[in-house]
């Protein structure tokens, strides 16, 4: 079973890198897509309220794979809503995956995120990267 790469991308960075890291080490590409175009307001509404996002609907099984690399931003300290929900949906078939984002984080942030990861899946991701 070969590794999937599974992105959101508001501002299209992580999306860049995903391509990237795709034509890399081969593998398949998919991008959580939310109902409705999001407006950088959502964002901070998200924020406050701690609200899920409403995801399109997947095209995809995450059983099929054996590892998955999950790439999205940091907003405001914390994973973007529509990867935070993907994780919140998918924790039972995420047993083994890594998380990376390009952001420009501050001091501990990288312990941050590994700590959100784990509160969301149970699980500790196999890598985490911040670029």
């Amino acid at each position: 079973m070969k590794p999937l790469i599974v992105y959101y991308s508001h501002s299209e960075n992580n999306q860049k890198l995903a391509i990237e890291l795709q034509s890399r080490i081969g593998c398949e590409l998919r991008e959580i897509k939310e109902k409705k175009k999001r407006k950088d307001i959502s964002i901070l509404m998200d924020f406050l309220i701690q609200r899920d996002s409403r995801l399109a609907p997947l095209d995809f099984d995450l059983k099929e794979y054996s590892t998955v690399i999950l790439l999205a931003p940091i907003w405001a300290g914390k994973i973007a809503a529509p990867m935070r929900t993907f994780i919140k949906k998918s924790k039972d078939e995420l047993t083994d995956y890594s998380f990376i984002t390009i952001c420009s984080g501050g001091p501990g942030q990288r312990e941050k995120i590994g700590a959100e990861l784990l509160a969301l899946t149970s699980r500790e991701p196999s890598a985490l990267a911040e670029l």
